[in-house]
């Protein structure tokens, strides 16, 4: 039986990307985001459709019907109706396409219940900009106007449809103490409807992915149904040298001053970090043998990660940004965010990666002032357009490339290149830090759609 699924929150279709990689029999019924630049890449990802829906209908049908759907082009507002007539014809023909290819039914706020399909799967990924620690901190309250307010749009869909299986993935701050009360309100709401939820902290690297990501999954269910029980960990060997592009473009490389600059301190790590000139902190840096002290609580153990240096000085996050950082390739990627902007990509030195992030904690200060950790994976990608850096063998450090990033997202590089021909390399950053890791998700719909415990139903549905 065809599973049917809604993805709202779409992006690049992580989902979408899972379940087909698990030979699952799915069809996607309908998305719903309202970022054009992710529909075409959705569009070039997960859909075989040469027609040409834009050919015979006017430029201003196309224009009108755009702003009916409140497309954005930054993610963060809905574009006015003059700068959707500025976008020249051909690209509002792409983006009719793409929308009309993948059912998107643009931004949650504007379609209503009797506009969606049927389904059994709904998926939603909301907004995490006003949960995160980096964000703003303006919570997701529902009618608060906040991106991540945007949760409760869900309502509509859910209550109506009714579909057999819920997947909600945020960032980790979502069931922090900051934001418990709206998290267990929703749960609360869920209930209600009937659904039974299961949530769990769950990190990329412990399914094979060389990247430091912790995320919320949180998977409920309607009616009766077989207990649902996370995957283990997967644990693996793979690091961020397994990424990396063996050749890329000259343009991805910094200056030679710059470089040099910082391998003049690079002899001794631990020394470039103490050093309070170069860092532009207060001198406290924690020297971990064994964990950084975001993990030390934890009952699993992290490969050590290192931050080889800081190639400027800055005020931002505690004088220590993620725009300036120097890994090492044989560690653990740190996560990545939308890299948006410039200079911010995550960088690191060959061979070795670090993760260190100068963030505010929900008391207001700054926990992770400087984390030495000796270890192979990568930090967390997030959607800000953040320099990761390597140095290869012959010391020159470079940005890593957007096709790395979608490796450290678990995506295909197939995937990647269809998304190349649509989308900039600025886009594709961003993509890959506003994505879920496909096999987070691989691993989490194996115990879904698949036996669990030898019962011969399958998975968790009694159906």
């Amino acid at each position: 039986m065809t599973l049917k699924v809604f993805e709202a929150f779409s992006g690049v279709g992580s989902q979408a990307m899972a379940l087909r990689d698990l030979g699952i029999d799915y069809e996607v019924v309908a998305t719903s985001d309202w970022d054009y630049h992710a529909t075409l890449s959705y569009n070039a990802i997960h859909t075989d459709n040469p027609i040409d829906y834009a050919k015979d209908i006017e430029i201003n049908e196309i224009v009108e019907y755009l702003f009916k759907l409140k497309i954005s082009s930054d993610g963060k507002k809905p574009m006015t109706l003059e700068q959707i007539k500025r976008l020249p014809n051909q690209k509002k023909q792409d983006i009719y396409n793409s929308f009309i290819n993948t059912n998107n039914l643009g931004s949650i706020m504007e379609f209503t219940s009797d506009t969606i399909p049927d389904h059994d799967f709904f998926t939603y990924s909301f907004p995490c900009q006003d949960i995160s620690i980096s964000g703003k901190g303006e919570g997701f309250d529902e009618g608060s106007g906040t991106r991540s307010g945007l949760l409760w749009e869900c309502k509509k869909i859910i209550e109506v449809k009714k579909p057999k299986f819920l997947l909600l993935e945020n960032v980790k701050p979502l069931v922090g103490k900051k934001h418990q009360l709206n998290f267990n309100r929703w749960c609360n709401w869920l209930e209600n409807q009937g659904y039974t939820n299961y949530w769990k902290i769950l990190n990329a690297k412990d399914y094979g992915v060389p990247q430091n990501r912790e995320r919320v999954f949180m998977i409920s269910v309607l009616g009766p149904h077989e207990e649902f029980i996370f995957p283990s960990h997967e644990p693996s060997n793979r690091r961020l040298k397994d990424v990396l592009e063996k050749e890329v473009e000259e343009k991805f490389y910094i200056s030679d001053e710059a470089a040099e600059n910082l391998l003049k301190k690079s002899n001794n790590p631990e020394a470039v970090m103490q050093d309070k000139s170069m860092l532009g902190m207060d001198g406290y840096v924690r020297g971990y043998d064994v964990y950084s002290p975001t993990i030390t609580a934890r009952e699993y153990k992290e490969p050590r990660l290192v931050q080889v240096g800081q190639l400027f000085q800055t005020d931002s996050f505690g004088g220590n940004p993620q725009a300036g950082r120097v890994y090492d390739a044989e560690g653990v990627s740190p996560t990545l965010n939308t890299m948006q902007g410039g200079n911010r990509q995550p960088k690191v030195i060959l061979p070795a990666i670090g993760a260190s992030r100068g963030r505010p904690s929900e008391s207001g200060k700054y926990e992770q002032h400087l984390e030495i950790n000796r270890g192979e994976a990568s930090n967390t990608l997030t959607g800000v357009l953040k320099d990761n850096y390597v140095i290869n063998q012959n010391y020159r450090i470079r940005k890593l490339t957007p096709l790395e990033c979608w490796r450290l997202m678990d995506f295909n590089d197939e995937d990647f290149y269809k998304a190349q021909k649509v989308c900039s390399n600025s886009q594709l950053y961003k993509q890959a830090g506003n994505s879920i890791v496909k096999a987070v998700l691989m691993a989490i719909f194996r115990q879904m759609f698949f036996e669990q415990r030898g019962n011969g139903k399958g998975g968790i549905s009694n159906d």
